[in-house]
């Protein structure tokens, strides 16, 4: 869309859950360069997490506030985060087999 001539716009729907600050800001960061190449852009914001701020505000926003199920399922959600990454920092031969392994580069995406 970006590589369109100027004088072309779309008007572009992001689905952007305000999950995390990563995927939020990613997100966000598409929708605001794909504004300032002129196209027209409105973002729909599940609220999944109302700690997480919006990333940037050039495009449209409609907000959709979290339900209680979503709100309940977030404690649940940080437990089981918590209880994973304690059983991977336990794993001390295997991170310490990475460590030697001297990765360059590492890509994660959650």
């Amino acid at each position: 869309l970006l590589l369109v001539s100027s004088s072309v716009s779309f008007k572009i729907l992001v689905y952007n859950s305000r999950y995390a600050h990563s995927h939020s800001n990613f997100l966000g960061n598409i929708a605001d360069v794909l504004v300032e190449a002129g196209h027209n852009v409105t973002s729909i914001i599940p609220i999944i997490d109302v700690d997480v701020l919006d990333a940037k505000d050039k495009s449209t926003k409609i907000y959709i506030e979290a339900s209680e199920e979503t709100r309940e399922m977030r404690t649940l959600f940080a437990q089981q985060f918590a209880s994973q990454c304690k059983a991977v920092l336990d794993q001390t031969v295997l991170l310490e087999r990475l460590k030697n392994e001297s990765y360059d580069v590492v890509i994660v995406e959650n």
